[in-house]
């Protein structure tokens, strides 16, 4: 029987955009194959380490707080463009959805960033995606799944609790 850890992992990684967790100090904790395609970074890079400053941005909640006026400012966890560099010296403009991810009293334990190329959302009117309202559903569910799951995980219970 695989173990609760394996079992989040091979979740992730089939989550089907590309994904990013990070932990409190800022290394990269979880790395799927999209996020891999779309920077070029292999996860075996990434992995244990701080992410290389060329693609900081599409993890780094900053930049929500760096938009001026409170007004203006986005929510975090809401989609926002952001370029960063291919590991071969490229732009790379994306969409980037960011959460901190804070514990039971609080604290900030990680960073969550989910992202993809912008022409994706740019090609497609208001940033709906082609594959119909039932996928967009189903896709937004199983976010809300993980990351209900994510939480139980990082606070010790069955991480499948929540998916009943």
């Amino acid at each position: 029987m695989a173990d609760r850890g394996d079992l989040m992992e091979a979740a992730l990684e089939v989550y089907p955009e590309e994904l990013a967790l990070l932990d409190a100090g800022g290394r990269v904790v979880f790395w799927n194959r999209s996020a891999e395609a779309i920077t070029g970074f292999a996860r075996a890079g990434v992995v244990g380490r701080t992410l290389p400053q060329a693609l900081e941005p599409l993890v780094d909640c900053r930049d929500y707080e760096s938009l001026a006026g409170a007004a203006q400012r986005p929510a975090t966890g809401t989609w926002i463009a952001v370029h960063a560099r291919h590991a071969q010296g490229h732009d790379v403009a994306a969409m980037s959805r960011k959460v901190i991810l804070r514990d039971d009293l609080g604290e900030r334990i990680g960073t969550a960033a989910v992202f993809h190329p912008a022409e994706r959302t740019a090609a497609l009117p208001h940033g709906e995606t082609s594959e119909g309202s039932e996928v967009r559903e189903s896709q937004a569910e199983l976010q809300d799944r993980l990351e209900a799951a994510w939480e139980l995980f990082a606070h010790e219970a069955s991480p499948w609790e929540c998916c009943g």
